[in-house]
C-alpha cells in the first residue's frame, strides 16, 4: 500500500477471501531502522492501511475504522472511531491521506473531506466502475484490479506528489484506462512513481 514512513503494520491476510480471516493490529517503531518491537493495537481487524499520522481498517463483516489521535506526542494515536459506511479492502496514500476502498458489491468509492486536519473525511463517494477486488492509491495515482484480474488505472490521478489533482473538486479523475496485463493485487507506492503487482506468486513492476 505505498509507503509507510512513520509506521509499519504486520498483516495476516487472505486477500482471495479476506472477510474469512482476522488481523490483529500492532504498530512497529521505525525510524529508518527496523524498529525494537510490536505494539499491540486492536483486533478483529481483516486488512488495514496507513498514512500520514492516519490509519484506517475494516472487519469481517466490513465495518470500517479510523485510528484517531496520532501525532508525535501520541504515535499510537488514542480511538477507534467507526466510519459510516462498508467495506472489505481500504487503501490510504501516505502523502495526502486519500483514501479509496472498495466494498462486497466490488464498487470503488472515495472518502471525500480529507483535510490536513480532518483524517476523516466526510462522506463515501461511488466511482463508475464496479467488478473490482482490490485498490491502491499513491503518487502514480488510483490503480484497481477487478475480479477477473484486468488491471484499471483511474486517469486524472497521478503524475503528482500524492496525486495531481486529488481533491474533493477534482479527486474522482476522469475515467478507467484499461493497462495491458492481468494481475490479482496492486500496491502503489506513496513516494514515486512504481507500481508493483501480483499474478499467482509473481511480482511484476510497471515501466513508465
Amino acid at each position: 500500500m505505498g509507503g509507510e514512513p512513520a509506521s509499519s503494520v504486520r498483516e495476516r491476510l487472505t486477500h482471495a477471501q479476506p472477510q474469512q480471516r482476522e488481523l490483529s493490529i500492532t504498530r512497529k517503531k521505525n525510524g529508518g531502522s527496523a524498529g525494537s518491537d510490536w505494539k499491540f493495537m486492536g483486533t478483529v481487524f481483516t486488512h488495514v492501511s496507513s498514512g500520514n499520522n492516519s490509519l484506517w481498517g475494516v472487519n469481517n463483516a466490513g465495518a470500517i475504522y479510523h485510528r484517531s489521535g496520532i501525532s508525535d506526542a501520541t504515535p499510537y494515536g488514542t480511538r477507534w472511531d467507526r466510519v459510516a459506511g462498508s467495506l472489505l479492502q481500504v487503501s490510504v496514500n501516505s502523502v495526502n491521506n486519500e483514501v479509496w476502498g472498495i466494498n462486497a458489491n466490488s464498487v470503488v468509492y472515495r472518502r471525500r473531506g480529507i483535510t490536513a486536519t480532518n483524517h476523516m473525511g466526510t462522506s463515501w463517494q461511488a466511482i463508475d466502475f464496479i467488478e473490482a477486488k482490490w485498490v491502491s492509491v499513491g503518487q502514480a495515482g488510483v490503480w484497481t484490479t477487478s475480479n477477473t484480474n484486468e488491471v484499471f488505472y483511474r486517469t486524472g490521478t497521478g503524475n503528482g506528489v500524492g496525486g495531481e489533482g486529488i481533491d474533493d473538486t477534482h479527486g474522482n479523475g476522469t475515467e478507467w484506462q484499461r493497462v495491458p496485463g492481468s494481475l490479482t493485487q496492486v500496491s502503489v507506492s506513496s513516494a514515486s512513481n512504481y507500481v508493483w503487482g501480483l499474478n499467482g506468486q509473481s511480482v511484476y513492476r510497471r515501466m513508465f
